[in-house]
C-alpha cells in the first residue's frame, strides 16, 4: 500500500501544469483567412497564447506555476493531516479550466485592412484544454485520497446525554403527513 496516497494525484496534477505552461508556446489561433488568393498561397499567420491573449497568459501561467507549488507542498508532506493542499490544487485547476474555456469561446479578433477577422482554434489551446482538465482531475483525487472537510458532525455517534434511548424528540416537521382518501 501507499504510504502516501497523493502522490500519483499531484504528480498527475503538476505534471498537467507543466504542460499547460508548455502549451501555451504552441500555436492558439490561427487568422481566419483562406489559404490561398487567385492561385497564390499565403502565409496565414498563427498566434500563440503569449501573442494571442491579454493578461489571460499571465493568469495561466501563474495558476500552472502555483499548482506545481501546492504539489510540491503535497509531495513534501507539509501540511499532511490538512485538507487545505487537496481543495487548493482543485481551485487552481477548475480556475485554469475557465481560463482556457473562455479563451477558447471568446476568441481575440485582430484588425486587418481596416476590419476584424476572427481566429480559429489550433493545435496548442486543445493541449491546454485537456492540461487544464487533467490539473483539476489531480487536484480532485489528491483531495479525496487525503484528509477531508468535515463539515457535519458524526451522526451516530452517541445518543445525546439525560435521554433514553428510543426518547428522542421527533421533529414535527419530519413527521409524515397523514393519508388523503381520494
Amino acid at each position: 500500500m501507499d504510504s502516501q496516497p497523493q502522490r500519483t494525484p499531484a504528480l498527475l496534477a503538476a505534471g498537467a501544469a507543466f504542460v499547460l505552461f508548455l502549451s501555451m508556446f504552441l500555436d492558439w489561433y490561427k487568422l481566419d483567412l483562406p489559404g490561398q488568393i487567385r492561385g497564390r498561397e499565403i502565409d496565414v499567420p498563427t498566434f500563440n497564447a503569449f501573442e494571442g491573449l491579454q493578461r489571460s497568459d499571465v493568469a495561466l501561467v501563474i495558476a500552472a506555476g502555483v499548482a506545481i507549488l501546492i504539489a510540491g507542498v503535497i509531495l513534501a508532506r507539509v501540511l499532511a493531516e490538512s485538507p487545505a493542499p487537496g481543495i487548493a490544487l482543485t481551485a487552481v485547476g477548475v480556475f485554469a479550466l475557465a481560463v482556457v474555456i473562455y479563451r477558447g469561446s471568446s476568441r481575440p479578433a485582430r484588425l486587418f485592412f481596416g476590419g476584424e477577422v476572427d481566429m480559429t482554434l489550433q493545435f496548442g489551446w486543445f493541449i491546454a484544454l485537456i492540461a487544464a482538465a487533467v490539473m483539476a482531475l489531480g487536484g480532485v483525487l489528491a483531495y479525496r485520497a487525503g484528509p477531508r472537510l468535515e463539515l457535519e458532525a458524526e451522526l451516530d455517534e452517541e445518543e445525546p446525554a439525560g435521554e433514553p434511548e428510543g426518547k428522542r424528540e421527533v421533529d414535527p416537521r419530519r413527521e409524515a403527513a397523514p393519508a388523503r382518501d381520494e
